[in-house]
């Protein structure tokens, strides 16, 4: 959605609690221990391989086994979850 300038800085302040809400989120990962990690990761992970809309999109322009390879082996390998909490 684009952006009215007359409202220009209301949408930079929620776009700042934003970033300021994801710095957390990062930080806090940080912190968990080794299992906890994985098991974000993991559901990370699985909850953007159920993404219907992704997947319909890269079916649309690639078919549907190349859509299912892709979102599998490249855009979310279960090596992932390895190289993520390594």
């Amino acid at each position: 959605e684009r952006v009215n300038p007359a409202t220009a800085p209301e949408a930079l302040s929620r776009v700042s609690e934003l970033c300021d809400r994801f710095v957390g989120f990062v930080q806090r990962a940080d912190s968990l221990n080794s299992s906890a990690r994985e098991a974000a990761v993991t559901r990370y992970r699985d909850e953007h391989l159920q993404d219907e809309r992704m997947r319909s999109m890269l079916a649309h322009i690639f078919g549907e086994a190349t859509a299912g390879t892709l979102m599998n082996n490249v855009l979310f390998p279960p090596e992932l979850v390895d190289d993520v909490c390594a």
